[in-house]
């Protein structure tokens, strides 16, 4: 992972570039003054001495879809301040000043090979272990972001044999999101230690301010908090970097959606029963997205290549809003299945992750490092059979078997997608509640794009759960805390 600029004073050349899957930062202004560019949009309105001035389209989009539309495309929350784009960079002459191109230098190409899955595995295996083994160097004390599932878990309990690390996890207040059954087992069987943090926080509200503050972006999901309150105790123990799971499900097909685009893509095929009959018995109990389950739903020609939107019920955000518009996205794959991955890659999961992840952890002075986001271990994923990431109906199933020692039986025959997550009211007190209410229904912002008085029965609701308007309350509050912090 990188961001990086070079300028050689010899002839007067600036090179920028930033790394395949955009794990660091980088944003850049052109002004008439001149080029700007920094990991940090607060540095960047100071070093161009420009007021900042929302971008409402942009804005708009994330209160749509919080989690789902940072990486969509380069915008950010304020005009003329732009994303750097991803696996690219920049060569300009600020003597010739010419125009300014962009250039990619690598993408995910999908070349399937011949291999025997047994074989195939027993790749994935090696090229895992390596890699974990040169992100796990270190001169200081390493800590490891544990869940239930597959990907934290091959992270820790490897890392764990090379240089003891220490694992932390959230205590969720929503039994749906309890972990800790699998996590002792795993605890067990590959002898590491995990410490809880509860998502009950006094702090919680001045926290998401200071992070706000920090670098003049808002957060994206209730994850991100979840993750400041993690980093919050990781750094009181003096650790300095954290493991996490990311890219793993966009490697190994782990969401509900991946297993349902993939079970599409084999419709006309003598497998497509034995992938279906399983995800009938196996996961299907587990979902709770009423368009997840109806899986006729997903044949629609209208849903077929933005599955990811689809699943968000929009019909339960258009009351919110004065003019709702529904947002398309690029199509970049004929086979529905592969389409749906590289779009969580390119646009959605992986870019709205990577910057969560690394906005939370630099806050707090700890370096977020990401295992399966690896050049090598892509490639070599996306050169198998594609009937290989769900081999015999079986969700991530060359993970599963690759590193399956690591795994108790808890988690290695487990099928459902847990999380890391905590309902949004968890995370505060009365008091802040009281205070959260007042900051969103002021918000001269909110006010602008949302019908008020809906706004406001939905803040008074109790029972807001993980939904769609648990996802909205959150990006409003964001919204409202980022407006404060730049008129200050």
């Amino acid at each position: 992972m990188w961001v990086i600029a070079y300028f050689s004073k010899l002839n007067g050349d600036l090179i920028i570039s930033r790394d395949r899957f955009g794990e660091k930062p980088l944003y850049y202004s052109i002004e008439k003054s001149g080029f700007y560019f920094s990991n940090s949009i607060k540095a960047l309105h100071i070093l161009s001495g420009k007021k900042l001035v929302f971008n409402n389209s942009k804005i708009k989009k994330y209160l749509s879809y919080p989690d789902k539309v940072y990486g969509l495309d380069n915008e950010t929350f304020f005009k003329n301040i732009k994303q750097f784009p991803t696996a690219t960079y920049l060569k300009l002459n600020i003597e010739k000043n010419k125009k300014k191109k962009f250039y990619k230098f690598w993408k995910l190409s999908i070349k399937n090979n011949n291999e025997s899955f047994s074989r195939f595995c027993n790749h994935i295996k090696k090229i895992t272990k390596k890699t974990i083994e040169t992100r796990i160097r270190s001169n200081v004390s390493n800590s490891v972001l544990v869940s239930g599932g597959l990907d934290s878990n091959t992270v820790t309990a490897h890392a764990n044999k090379i240089s003891k690390v220490k694992g932390y996890s959230l205590l969720s207040s929503n039994p749906y999101y309890d972990e800790r059954k699998q996590i002792f087992s795993s605890q067990k069987l590959n002898r590491f230690k995990t410490i809880f943090i509860p998502s009950k926080n006094n702090s919680s509200l001045k926290l998401l301010k200071d992070m706000i503050a920090y670098g003049f972006n808002p957060l994206l999901t209730t994850t991100a908090l979840a993750l400041g309150l993690v980093c919050q105790k990781i750094k009181k123990d003096k650790n300095k970097v954290l493991l996490t799971g990311i890219g793993g499900d966009e490697l190994f097909c782990g969401y509900y959606i991946n297993i349902l685009a993939h079970i599409l893509s084999f419709r006309k095929h003598n497998k497509f029963k034995e992938k279906y009959l399983f995800w009938e018995k196996n996961v299907k109990k587990y979902i709770r997205n009423p368009n997840l389950k109806n899986f006729e739903n997903s044949l629609n020609q209208r849903n077929k290549y933005r599955l990811n939107f689809f699943i968000e019920q929009e019909e339960n955000l258009k009351n919110f809003f004065k003019k709702f518009k529904k947002i398309r996205i690029k199509k970049v794959h004929k086979d529905i299945f592969y389409n749906n991955m590289l779009q969580n890659i390119y646009f959605q999961s992986i870019p709205s992750q990577v910057y969560q992840s690394d906005y939370v952890c630099m806050f707090f002075s700890i370096e977020n490092r990401s295992p399966f986001l690896a050049k090598n271990l892509f490639e070599k994923i996306y050169q198998s059979k594609k009937d290989y990431f769900m081999y015999k109906g079986v969700p991530k199933s060359v993970l599963r078997t690759a590193m399956s020692n690591y795994f108790p039986k808890e988690i290695f025959n487990n099928y459902e997608k847990i999380g890391f997550y905590s309902p949004f009211k968890s995370f505060f007190s009365k008091k802040d509640l009281g205070k959260i209410k007042k900051l969103i229904l002021n918000s001269k912002i909110l006010k602008k794009n949302l019908k008020i008085k809906y706004l406001k029965k939905l803040i008074s609701k109790t029972d807001l759960k993980y939904n769609t308007s648990d996802k909205f309350i959150f990006a409003c509050l964001n919204i409202a805390i980022l407006e404060n912090s730049i008129n200050k």
